[in-house]
């Protein structure tokens, strides 16, 4: 084996072993325990996080719409407002977290009287967010693209979920319909030109 930094000698245990091992969080588990916390009417700790910047990025923009966190080291306490985001008026970076993207995205979108504008990187805004925005759209939001049609940058008017049925097209991504699903308590998703595996749905 050749020594080098990129290089890890991994020798097999020759008896029986009895260790801890602590491993690392996941990102996308990460960012959908902090949004969920903050749906929550309680204070809740988590622990375990991922740090990285996809995470940071997730909890700054919770912060700054006026989430209370407590962060130490990959620890935090968020005090849940039980979905009711305190600022209606602000600017969000979603960076290039997709988790973002979507999640938070839908939760402002629920929000009564918002008006939310919301960008990331460069190859963000190359990612497309049509299907899902169509889909908040139909909901209530009132969406103004900056750039190109269904994609970010876009402002949005948030006024609340006028309907608990979505209807969504999810040929290209299936992602779209679990975020929308995630930030309302009783909902009837529609799907079109896709057979689902019904098991699969219940679990989102």
């Amino acid at each position: 084996m050749m020594e080098d930094k990129k290089s890890i000698l991994i020798k097999p245990f020759s008896k029986p072993c009895n260790a801890r091992v602590e491993i690392p969080g996941s990102k996308s588990i990460s960012n959908r325990a902090l949004i969920l916390s903050s749906m929550c009417h309680a204070e809740v700790e988590l622990n375990g996080l991922l740090i990285s910047e996809d995470v940071d990025l997730m909890r700054d923009a919770l912060t700054t719409l006026g989430i209370t966190i407590q962060q130490d080291g990959n620890s935090c306490k968020i005090k849940g407002t039980g979905g009711i985001i305190p600022k209606k008026e602000c600017s969000i970076n979603v960076g290039n977290a997709g988790t973002i993207a979507r999640f938070l995205t839908c939760l402002l979108a629920s929000q009564k009287n918002g008006i939310y504008s919301m960008d990331g990187t460069e190859a963000m805004r190359k990612r497309p967010m049509l299907e899902l925005m169509n889909c908040l759209g139909n909901l209530g939001a009132v969406i103004e693209y900056q750039k190109d049609y269904g994609c970010f940058p876009f402002s949005f008017q948030s006024n609340g979920f006028k309907s608990n049925k979505i209807i969504i097209c999810i040929i290209n991504n299936f992602a779209f319909c679990v975020s929308t699903g995630r930030v309302y308590k009783f909902v009837s998703i529609f799907f079109l030109y896709i057979l689902l595996n019904l098991p699969f749905s219940l679990l989102m």
